[in-house]
């Protein structure tokens, strides 16, 4: 048992700089912070900063010359470099300590875990990790098979107002952090479950069927995951219920023809949703990099990134990417020219103002952890949106959409998740890959070390 344990305390120090304790109090002094506040809007950076680290959380933000530097701190002389928290994915998977190391080798330090047959199972025992966020699901009622090769499915036994309640306590229970609200789910049940949710201090992602988003704007829900499904409001009436019972099926096909056909800056539908987005605070997670990003012309192969080194091709369980090329295999035809509808859709929700948030989708669709939040970035500068806006999309946001005071920002209270670059991603998204300091609760991680695994 002690050589075991020794063979534990090794294999966790080599993902650690032992630079310091976390009792110790530690000063970031010189950096730059960038503001992301307001959506990306605001520019207020605090050049020659003072952050103050102790115990995993930051204690206070200042100008050099406003904070006595107490003789016992350790100070790190990080001038001239960049702060930005470290990164979100609202919508990934932990499936393995690869998984992990992959994530913040890149910087990202908080996950959104989601488990399914496209996924996998969450690995909760990885260190040194990101910091995992379990996502749980309401349907609204029990979900039949009707015909599991067309996918196709039936809701039954709806929920009432005493069921939702005590369904959404007992996912509390079971250490759920964030709600998905999903397919079976009727216009009437949303204000209960948003009451729930809110009452638990759940953020809420909308991924939906029966009701429309129109609806579930009004009844409060905060973010909606898919430009596949966030756009489903155009689909004509007389589709909607089969879709929603299919979403994987014919009628899951159907959408993207339907897209396809579609004039989509002249459909009355399509403009009146991006008014509803861009006029509420509500947060769209397109996950591009699952269906759009590998058919950009500037898209790269993920598998050439240094953090695909730590994957394994048997990892990826739902249709892998092609190794050489970074392309799916075989896609169905239209897929190509759906990708191209899905850009264009999230383009005019953008120049509506509506707001976005990052997640990857990974590991479905080949995706992969860490790297695909990087696409996912692209995938949003794609559409329009500034580098600081999309920084904030991975970063602020999450903080002010899904009323997360713990991280996404850099300020007294919350998380110490900091990533020191040497160049300013402002300037270049590519800059976010040169992280000189991977900062995860106070800890400095050895990003090298991530890679020997």
């Amino acid at each position: 048992m002690k050589s075991k344990l020794i063979l534990f305390l090794v294999c966790f120090c080599s993902y650690t700089i032992p630079l310091f304790a976390q009792s110790e109090l530690i000063i970031l002094k010189g950096g730059t912070i960038l503001d992301l506040d307001d959506f990306g809007k605001s520019a207020h950076d605090l050049r020659k900063s003072i952050v103050q680290i102790r115990n995993g959380k930051i204690l206070s933000v200042s100008p050099e010359g406003k904070v006595k530097i107490p003789k016992e701190a350790r100070v790190m002389d990080i001038a001239g470099a960049y702060l930005i928290p470290g990164l979100i994915d609202g919508f990934g998977s932990v499936a393995n300590q690869r998984f992990a190391n992959a994530y913040l080798y890149t910087g990202v330090t908080s996950v959104v875990t989601v488990e399914d047959e496209r996924r996998g199972k969450t690995f909760l025992n990885a260190s040194p990790s990101p910091t995992l966020y379990k996502l749980d699901e309401f349907g609204g009622a029990d979900r039949i098979v009707i015909d599991s090769s067309k996918e196709i499915y039936k809701n039954v036994n709806y929920r009432t107002g005493n069921q939702i309640k005590w369904e959404i306590d007992s996912m509390v229970q079971e250490r759920a952090n964030v709600m998905l609200i999903h397919y079976g789910v009727k216009n009437e049940q949303l204000p209960v479950i948003v009451a729930v949710s809110k009452a638990n201090r759940l953020p809420t992602i909308g991924e939906l069927g029966f009701s429309t988003y129109a609806k579930a704007v009004e009844s409060g829900i905060n973010s909606f995951v898919h430009t596949s499904r966030y756009s489903a409001d155009i689909l004509p009436d007389s589709v909607r219920e089969a879709y929603s019972n299919a979403p994987f099926g014919k009628p899951g096909s159907f959408f993207y023809q339907y897209i396809n056909s579609q004039q989509l800056t002249k459909n009355q539908k399509l403009l009146e949703l991006a008014d509803t987005y861009g006029k509420n605070k509500v947060g769209l997670m397109p996950t591009g990099s699952l269906l759009v990003y590998p058919y950009l012309p500037s898209s790269h192969n993920p598998w050439e990134e240094k953090a695909a080194s730590l994957i394994d091709d048997k990892d990826i369980i739902h249709l892998p990417l092609d190794r050489k090329t970074g392309k799916p295999i075989s896609p169905p035809p239209f897929r190509a020219k759906a990708a191209k509808a899905l850009l264009s859709i999230d383009s005019i929700f953008a120049k509506k103002g509506a707001h976005f948030l990052t997640g990857s989708g990974a590991t479905a669709f080949g995706t992969l952890p860490g790297i695909s939040l990087y696409t996912e970035l692209e995938y949003l500068s794609a559409l329009g949106l500034t580098n600081r806006e999309v920084l904030a999309a991975a970063t602020t946001n999450f903080s002010v959409l899904w009323n997360w005071n713990q991280l996404g920002k850099i300020e007294a209270g919350r998380d110490a998740d900091i990533l020191v670059l040497p160049n300013n991603p402002l300037d270049s998204l590519t800059n976010l890959k040169k992280i000189r300091y991977l900062i995860l609760k106070g800890k400095i991680i050895d990003r090298e070390g991530l890679l020997k695994r």
